[in-house]
């Protein structure tokens, strides 16, 4: 697949953005029952073997989420773990300018989620209705799933969705394609048994949602 050039500029994406907090505000619940997720289980597995637990977020909007997760351990009564839980999320918003901390442990940035660094010793990296925006106006949204893909350890998920649709009405070329095959078989075919596929209807719209577990050292490759 040949990448475009990005169809607007930056400023112009953070401007376009700046108001649309109704697709900005999303839940840990939404996380939970749009992708698949149990963080409760997930969290609590992952401190058990590595001491820690590291999200990343991409396209994270308001990053209510964040919050959320410390919130769900707080009501437990959990608080002895709450230091060893760090949520990132990574969005364009000219409302932040550099990290905005939201909690312990829990920080907004300000970044590009294509070329975002993220820390070798991530444990989840997610997606949630965003994808769509980073094809729609940067036409990256392959190059993003193989960068995070490709960033996180032996270990570690990646979990996003997509609605094919929705690229085929913006972009006019059809669902993501990688050399003529959509996306989904793209990934089958690489990434085997480590990938599931799943579906949901929201009240506007069907979309895929993909939970990869990174079981082996293998690169990824979109483009």
């Amino acid at each position: 697949m040949r990448y475009m050039e990005p169809i607007i500029s930056d400023e112009d994406l953070r401007s376009r953005l700046r108001f649309r907090d109704m697709v900005r505000e999303r839940t840990l619940s939404l996380y939970e029952q749009l992708l698949g997720l149990d963080f409760r289980e997930r969290v609590l597995s992952t401190l058990e073997k590595n001491g820690k637990f590291v999200w990343y977020d991409m396209c994270c909007g308001n990053f209510e989420a964040g919050i959320g997760l410390k919130d769900l351990f707080y009501c437990d009564g959990r608080k002895d773990i709450l230091p060893k839980i760090t949520a990132v999320g990574i969005d364009i918003d000219t409302r932040v300018k550099g990290d905005e901390v939201l909690d312990y442990g829990v920080i907004r940035r300000m970044g590009n989620v294509v070329e975002a660094v993220l820390p070798p010793d991530v444990d989840l990296i997610t997606c949630l209705r965003g994808l769509r925006y980073v094809e729609e106006y940067l036409g990256k949204a392959c190059q993003a799933v193989e960068h995070w893909y490709n960033s996180m350890p032996v270990g570690a998920t990646l979990a996003f969705d997509y609605n094919p649709e929705i690229f085929f009405e913006v972009r006019g070329d059809g669902p993501i394609l990688i050399n003529d095959a959509p996306l989904l078989e793209v990934l089958k075919l690489q990434l085997g048994e480590s990938v599931e596929f799943g579906k949901f209807k929201s009240l506007v719209e069907a979309a895929f949602t993909v939970k990869i577990h990174k079981c082996e050292d293998k690169k990824l490759k979109l483009h």
